[in-house]
Parts: C-alpha cells; structure tokens; sequence
C-alpha cells in the first residue's frame, strides 16, 4: 500500500511540474500584462476620483479604494514579472559571456579569443541596457 501511495504521489508531481512550467508567460506576453494593469489601474484611480467628487457615501469611497487597490495588486505582480524578465535576459547574457571566455583554447591567438568573446560582450551590454533602460542610468 504505501509502495502505491509513493509511485502514485511522484507520477503526480512528474505530471504537474511541466505543467506549470508550460503555462510561464513570454516577456512580450508579460509586457502585454503590465499595459493592461497600468491602464486598469489608471481607471481604478480615475474612478476613485470621481467619486470623492460626488457627494460620495463612506461604502462607495472605500469600493472605489479596494478597486484601486485590486488593481495595484495585479499592476506590481505584472511589472515583477517585466523586471524579472529583464534580470533573467542579462544573467544569460552574463553566463553565455563566461562560458565564451572558459571555452577560449589556452593556445588560441589573442585575436581568435577576442573574437571569440566580444559578441557575448556586446550582448551583455545590451541586456544590462535594456534592463535599465528605464532608470536613468547613462
């Protein structure tokens, strides 16, 4: 009995492990996302206003907070994701980088090395670029 609770447990999880892993979202779609709850967020807050600019009773102001606040909620997970997206794009660019200079022939020619690097460089700055974008960051 506890031999076909076990096999029934790890078939289980063997089952929904890539399952889950087929559900994740492409960085457009996350991107995708992130409008949509900007811009719901952007009406929350719209219709927060115009409420308190209605004679409002205390239960419409605190409906129009909670749907402000739903609507952060699902703003801050999706912009998570956006980063997270960006954080991962950069730690494969960095990892692609380090496994082109570990693969580099201890007799390559300086020049065969370089060149062998410098693309991954080059793609490194563009992850940490795109990553920051939007910081301010020169």
């Amino acid at each position: 009995m506890r031999k076909n609770t076990l096999w029934t447990a790890a078939s289980a999880a063997a089952l929904v492990v890539p399952t889950l892993a087929a559900c994740s979202d492409s960085p457009e779609e996350n991107t995708a996302t992130a409008c949509a709850d900007w811009e719901a967020f952007r009406t929350a807050l719209g219709d927060l206003r115009t409420t308190l600019t209605s004679e409002p009773t205390v239960g419409e102001v605190q409906t129009a907070r909670e749907a402000v606040g739903d609507a952060y909620a699902d703003l801050e997970d999706s912009l998570g994701s956006v980063a997270d997206d960006r954080t991962e794009a950069l730690d494969d660019a960095w990892e692609s980088l380090q496994d082109a200079i570990d693969d580099v022939d201890d007799d390559a020619s300086l020049a065969d090395a370089a060149s062998q690097v410098s693309e991954q460089a080059d793609a490194v700055q563009t992850a940490g670029q795109d990553a920051t974008a939007e910081l301010g960051c020169s």
